[in-house]
């Protein structure tokens, strides 16, 4: 929809969103982060937008993995790609 010569946004109601960046300097985990995302998300108390866990091996390499709680109509609404 154009009006005067704007072009008409789609309206978005996702709020109030969070940023959290952590950093670990021992990386011996065994599912406590993601039990606790879950339990957190099944409780209703958080709905996960993205998550994105990058972390580099001793040799350097670098890798990731994600993870969303968006269906695929909806990561198509906010222009993300799609799960890896």
């Amino acid at each position: 929809m154009q009006i005067r010569g704007k072009q008409e946004m789609a309206e978005i109601m996702y709020g109030p969103m969070q940023l959290l960046v952590i950093g670990f300097e021992n990386l011996d985990f065994h599912g406590q982060i993601r039990q606790a995302f879950g339990s957190a998300m099944e409780a209703g108390v958080i709905r996960l937008i993205d998550l994105r866990f990058v972390y580099k091996d001793a040799d350097g390499n670098v890798d990731a993995m994600e993870a969303t709680q968006l269906d695929e109509e909806e990561r198509e609404r906010f222009g993300a790609g799609p799960m890896k």
